[in-house]
């Protein structure tokens, strides 16, 4: 497991991906993210980029597959938070942010944004963010989730409104009694109406995955944050539903990258297993 005083590896490697978007060719430039670049040592890289996007993005081709991955990810994720405020939501849970930067990109939406994750991650990322977020700094190994509404409406959260959660990049690091028990929290947490949109791996991924998984599982583990579970997309709505939860639409990258991309570049992610879904919390009984 990752040193409890060390902050998470693999969030860094995210936000670099994030913030290099711009190596990518035109078409493929979903989301501008200026901070994760400068956040993790790629500023330079990537005004380069900027300067000479002919010569950068030939340059990158190899890394092509986990840019647009990362440009269509969040893109999807960022839609759903962007309908949600469009519907008059308020309110906005990172729930393990990492060095996700919404909170600076998406500020224009008026979004009241709370941010939670392991404190070590979250020490350097309040300097980062300052006043655009609340924070709250929880171990998911150690402390109880059960605290975290009380902890949230501490801050501000306000129970009976509508909410948005993000888990990006969550679930398949946590085991399958600690998802569950995620959900648990968060029907305790969310008014009816209100929506999850996270990712997640399809089974295969980890039962049969590629060579290209299982390097990048390899890589993950070696940084002591291993991919342990996975849904069967087939089954995610009943067990969702079990929870107090509707399952709303559930896509794996691959077609969503389809619908929002050339097909010469939507080729490049090659798999089908990487999946993003939003789930409404149900009226309670």
């Amino acid at each position: 497991m990752r040193a409890r005083d060390r902050e998470s590896r693999t969030a860094g490697h995210v936000a670099a991906l994030r913030g290099l978007g711009v190596l990518l060719p035109a078409a493929g430039r979903l989301v501008d993210d200026p901070f994760g670049a400068e956040w993790t040592g790629c500023g330079g890289l990537r005004r380069f980029a900027v300067a000479m996007p002919g010569v950068t993005s030939r340059l990158a081709a190899p890394m092509w597959r986990w840019l647009l991955y990362m440009q269509v990810r969040t893109f999807a994720l960022d839609r759903e938070v962007v309908r949600f405020a469009e519907a008059g939501g308020r309110q906005l849970v990172l729930l393990g942010a990492g060095l996700d930067a919404r909170a600076l990109r998406l500020r224009h939406l008026g979004l009241e944004v709370f941010e939670v994750d392991h404190p070590a991650t979250q020490l350097r990322k309040r300097r980062l963010v300052g006043d655009a977020a609340r924070f709250v700094a929880f171990d998911f190994e150690r402390d109880p989730l059960k605290e975290l509404p009380r902890q949230l409406s501490e801050l501000g959260w306000q129970c009976r409104e509508r909410g948005c959660v993000v888990l990006e990049g969550v679930t398949m690091y946590l085991t399958e009694a600690a998802n569950a028990a995620t959900f648990a929290m968060l029907a305790d947490l969310l008014a009816p109406g209100s929506v999850v949109a996270f990712t997640y791996f399809a089974r295969a991924m980890l039962s049969a995955p590629g060579w290209r998984d299982r390097m990048m599982r390899q890589f993950v583990a070696r940084h002591g944050e291993p991919w342990v579970s996975g849904w069967d997309p087939g089954a995610l709505g009943g067990w969702l539903a079990a929870r107090g939860f509707a399952l709303e639409h559930d896509a794996s990258t691959v077609a969503i990258a389809e619908r929002v991309v050339p097909a010469g570049l939507a080729c490049r992610l090659r798999e089908d297993h990487r999946r993003i879904a939003l789930a409404r919390r149900s009226e309670r009984p």
